[in-house]
């Protein structure tokens, strides 16, 4: 079959053209895009020097990042190295105390402590209220704290020693627990739960509870008996030594009168 030649397709489109005026374009409206390899190229090289120049800025944008987080780091730490130096204190800050000190009253005192219990607890204080039970405030103290045995020599009288002639006979008073008390330095709070403005409160009724704890625990746990036996082993070698007797260390019965009925 033979290929119709360029005018032949023309005249052809021609007559298509003058019975259908309004449906087909004319032949000179119709445009045939150029395609060639420099409009291809174009826009690929475009796109990749936005890609290189957009990395550029981040990475840009990130280096500053880096810099100041580093830079903040840094003065944080000079911060905490001068202020725990207690340079800046000393730089900015400046003391003066004054004093107004009054003797009140002197005690004789003749107690010789001879025992010494210490203590470390961990409370838990809790007020307990009717109305509202799941909100009731608590707190958790770890404590430590001291409680001292000794004897109080003030009540020995001359009718407690008995001289004959070769022994000594002393009758020493009771052992007492002469003190017992929380060492605050270093005890501390470890949490508080809604206590709100109650916290100093609750804080310091859970200190006299645990002081009352350790009265009560050193009792227990033979304070008094410790503190007769470590007065035997003290007075006995040191008397004997200067009186050159046998030395008897002795307690009175206490006695217990019977009640009227």
């Amino acid at each position: 079959m033979a290929t119709p030649s360029l005018p032949q397709t023309a005249l052809a489109w021609q007559l298509v053209t003058n019975l259908f005026p309004h449906k087909v374009p004319s032949f000179s409206s119709i445009h045939f895009p150029i395609f060639s390899f420099t409009n291809l190229l174009i826009p690929q090289k475009a796109y990749l020097c936005g890609r290189n120049l957009n990395k550029k800025k981040m990475l840009k944008n990130g280096l500053r990042l880096l810099v100041l987080v580093v830079l903040i780091v840094g003065i944080i730490g000079i911060w905490e190295f001068f202020r725990a130096k207690n340079v800046v204190t000393a730089w900015f800050d400046n003391s003066s105390t004054t004093h107004a000190v009054v003797l009140q009253e002197i005690h004789e005192l003749g107690k010789l402590e001879l025992v010494r219990y210490n203590f470390k607890d961990i409370i838990e204080h809790e007020v307990i209220r009717q109305w509202i039970p799941m909100f009731n405030p608590k707190t958790a103290l770890i404590v430590q704290g001291t409680a001292i045995g000794c004897l109080d020599l003030t009540k020995i009288a001359l009718s407690d020693i008995k001289d004959e002639t070769e022994t000594i006979i002393i009758f020493l008073p009771e052992p007492e627990l002469c003190s017992y008390q929380i060492d605050h330095s270093k005890s501390k709070v470890y949490s508080t739960e809604f206590a709100f403005w109650e916290e100093a409160q609750l804080v310091d009724e859970a200190y006299r509870q645990a002081e009352t704890q350790i009265q009560k625990s050193a009792i227990e746990m033979g304070i008094l008996k410790q503190t007769q036996q470590n007065a035997e082993k003290l007075l006995k070698p040191l008397l004997e030594k200067i009186t050159r007797k046998k030395v008897l260390l002795r307690y009175r019965l206490k006695t217990t009168l019977p009640l009227n009925r």
